[in-house]
């Protein structure tokens, strides 16, 4: 279940996300490494969420205020902010999409589609996140560090990063196809 995840045992900046069919309550939180460990931050039930249906999830942190934020379908859903109760650290790990990787656990695996795909070194402001959640984002805009549109062709191992900061991936663990590789299929999200 986490989109994302940079590092072993969920490392640093892991927002995760969970669907549950038969009436179990969705929730959104953010998982971070920290000094003595991992820390689970900001768990927040929301129901509008279903299983069939495209959302936008962005999370926001602030080092100035220290507080993360957290915004669907470009709702901000913590208005005023949370506050961790640990700071997080940064560290230099491997960035995932769509798997956690474990020293001592199985690997979780997001059971889902990604699509549109972005990291920004700048705290993205509600209206701009409400502006642009559902619109293609200028590959060269201003502190966009990170854009994966996973529009390459269906035979393709790249990921292209479109930003500027070309950071290219593979699916699945290297260029070789194997049977246990992500599947491309074409996205249907409401992108204009």
């Amino acid at each position: 279940y986490p989109p994302l995840s940079k590092g072993k045992d969920f490392g640093n900046y892991t927002p995760r996300v969970r669907v549950a069919v038969g009436g179990t309550p969705v929730y959104a939180t953010m998982t971070y490494l920290t000094a003595t460990g991992n820390y689970m931050c900001c768990t927040s039930p929301f129901a509008e969420i279903s299983v069939g249906e495209w959302i936008h999830l962005a999370w926001t942190y602030s080092a100035a205020t220290v507080t993360l934020r957290l915004f669907v379908n470009g709702i901000d859903r913590w208005p005023s902010g949370l506050t961790p109760a640990t700071l997080p650290i940064t560290n230099l790990e491997d960035l995932l999409f769509g798997r956690a990787a474990f020293n001592s656990a199985t690997d979780f695996y997001f059971d889902g589609l990604l699509d549109e795909v972005r990291i920004w070194n700048i705290v993205r402001t509600p209206a701009e996140i409400l502006a642009n959640y559902d619109q293609l984002i200028d590959p060269s805009t201003s502190g966009l560090v990170g854009y994966w549109n996973f529009d390459e062709p269906q035979s393709d191992q790249s990921v292209v990063d479109a930003s500027v900061s070309a950071n290219h991936g593979t699916l699945g663990a290297d260029s070789s196809v194997a049977t246990d590789d992500p599947v491309r299929v074409l996205s249907g999200a409401p992108i204009q």
